[in-house]
């Protein structure tokens, strides 16, 4: 199954998503990393996600090109 298909991957939030679940070690390993390194998550305040759509949109593509 494609992670873009995962019930629990959420395309407006991407980094939200368990990035370790993914079957490749590389893709994994990067999405954590893409997710991980802008703090999102800890940082910056819900309003103001909307200010990274190159992160969300990079964590988009590799959901629909990898599986889970």
């Amino acid at each position: 199954m494609k992670i873009i298909d995962d019930p629990k991957y959420n395309r407006d939030f991407p980094e939200t998503y368990t990035w370790g679940l993914i079957d490749s070690r590389t893709g994994s390993d990067l999405g954590f990393n893409l997710a991980a390194a802008t703090m999102l998550r800890l940082t910056l305040p819900t309003d103001q996600r909307y200010e990274v759509p190159g992160l969300r949109t990079a964590l988009n593509i590799m959901a629909s090109q990898y599986n889970v």
